[in-house]
């Protein structure tokens, strides 16, 4: 009886844990646009995302999209950011953002994958205001 209970300990652990992982990826991609640290963004991202800020418009790997959004925040400046649409539905979840630089605002599309165990970004378009 008591190897029953600690199994179900263990389990409903790793089924909140899970839960936990999913839903703290949003503050994490709000603090690192909000802080213009693109590897803050880069640990919610996909290992291959679509990324579209113009003229560039192409899918590559995750190191390539923390490298070029890195780019856009230092010759950008960031100095705020705060979502205005937040939606949900089945396993994908739609963020969109305004980002405001030195430079001028933006409006950050966000596409991410929902799992149970996480949500990781999947497409990133950046459009200027």
């Amino acid at each position: 009886m008591a190897k029953s209970g600690i199994v179900l300990a263990v389990v409903m652990l790793f089924a909140f844990g899970g839960i936990t992982c999913s839903q703290e990826s949003v503050p994490m991609i709000k603090k690192g646009f909000a802080g213009g640290d693109e590897y803050v963004v880069g640990k919610s991202m996909a290992e291959r995302v679509f990324y579209v800020i113009y003229p560039t418009r192409k899918m590559m790997p995750r190191d390539g999209a923390v490298e070029m959004l890195g780019d856009f925040f230092a010759e950008k400046q960031v100095r705020d950011f705060s979502v205005v649409h937040d939606s949900r539905q089945d396993n994908v979840r739609y963020l969109i953002g305004r980002l405001v630089t030195a430079k001028g605002e933006y409006r950050i599309h966000l596409l991410l994958n929902v799992s149970d165990t996480k949500e990781e970004i999947t497409q990133i378009r950046i459009e200027s205001l």
